[in-house]
């Protein structure tokens, strides 16, 4: 019975060795996968990093824009107050003229005097 035992450690010894082998391999393939893991995370930041910085940028281009949106607004509105008050003035000196034409053909004024007397 010697040989039966001697075979039977040669089959332990495979079979040992073959389940060596398969976890050496699942470790391997475990290794590999959190290579392959931990490379997907680091692209995965990178790429985070790139966007943050994509949406840095684009926040500040907004920034600006909408403080020259600001200013033109604050220009328009300054421009719309002068522009009423030279509608205003142009139209009393519209109305003051029509008021002194039958007086000025009695006693016609110097260009002069009437450019002091609406302008200054």
């Amino acid at each position: 019975m010697p040989p039966k035992r001697s075979k039977q450690t040669k089959g332990e010894q495979l079979k040992a060795a073959r389940e060596t082998k398969l976890e050496k391999e699942t470790i391997a393939e475990s290794d590999a996968a959190l290579d392959n893991l931990q490379s997907s995370f680091r692209e995965s930041k990178a790429y985070a990093t790139q966007l943050e910085q994509q949406l840095a940028d684009q926040v500040q281009i907004c920034t600006d824009l909408q403080n020259n949106l600001d200013t033109s607004h604050v220009l328009i509105n300054t421009l719309r107050t002068k522009i009423l008050s030279l509608k205003s003035k142009n139209s009393d000196i519209y109305h003051q003229l029509r008021m002194e034409q039958p007086t000025a053909s009695g006693r016609p004024q110097s260009m002069a005097q009437w450019h002091l007397k609406f302008f200054s």
